[in-house]
């Protein structure tokens, strides 16, 4: 839609500028005599002399002063308003312009920013009643003053209310994370582990991470897994198939 803008304000500025000089110039040439013209007259004027008096009245012809007045008027009218019309064209070539620039700078931006999201983490849990995840950063540049925080807890399947408050278990300091770059935290089992029975409720962890771009804009992203299988293996709980929830994974 843009770029048709674009190609309808220039096809129409050079008409104008191709058309308007021609317009204008063919009515002058109408409006103001050539010089045959003026020759001509010279020559009819010095004819009439030696026609006899009485002729030579009726034969002089009255200057219309007011015609020609007009006509310039008309002119000038004329070219107010496609001096006007160039004007308008030039506004929307000129605001096209500047609009074209925000959207390559907008898309560039986009393009060129951090992206960090949450996924679970193939490695083994290096302690006990702790399963780990990776945040990972799939854009092109850092992300800057990066906060995480995780909760679990036992809630019911489907979910009938929002999973909010708890303590978070995990609440690092603000760091970076380069391009390509994965930091591994840990979610910690809450403590009522031992009463999940897996029936008609589940497993979740559920967390934010709220990060700057190289550009000073604050993103977030929330994200939420749960899990129906959990365990007891030498004596502690291992908790598998852990898979992303349909809800509560958001981004900005």
């Amino acid at each position: 839609m843009r770029k048709q803008l674009q190609s309808v304000a220039f096809i129409t500025f050079i008409v104008v500028v191709c058309l308007q000089p021609e317009w204008i110039y063919a009515k002058k040439r109408n409006a103001i005599p050539s010089p045959q013209q003026d020759t001509q007259q010279t020559n009819t004027a010095t004819n009439q002399t030696t026609l006899p008096l009485s002729y030579q009245k009726q034969a002089i012809p009255t200057t219309d002063s007011g015609k020609v007045e007009d006509q310039k008027n008309e002119i000038e009218w004329d070219l107010a308003k496609y001096t006007l019309l160039l004007v308008l064209v030039t506004a929307i070539l000129a605001i096209a312009s500047f609009w074209q620039i925000f959207i390559s700078r907008s898309t560039a931006r986009r393009q060129l920013r951090a992206y960090l999201y949450c996924t679970t983490s193939p490695n083994e849990p290096l302690q006990t009643n702790v399963i780990p995840f990776i945040i990972k950063n799939s854009g092109q540049t850092p992300a800057y003053n990066v906060v995480v925080w995780i909760i679990s807890g036992i809630r019911e399947f489907p979910l009938i209310r929002p999973l909010v408050g708890g303590n978070p278990t995990n609440t690092p300091s603000r760091i970076a994370i380069h391009s390509n770059m994965d930091i591994e935290i840990n979610a910690t089992l809450p403590p009522n582990i031992t009463n999940f029975r897996g029936q008609n409720e589940a497993l979740y962890f559920w967390g934010r991470i709220e990060y700057e771009d190289i550009f000073r804009k604050r993103h977030h992203t929330n994200f939420r897994f749960h899990s129906f299988r959990v365990g007891i293996a030498k004596g502690e709980f291992v908790v598998t198939e852990i898979t992303p929830s349909h809800e509560g994974n958001e981004a900005n």
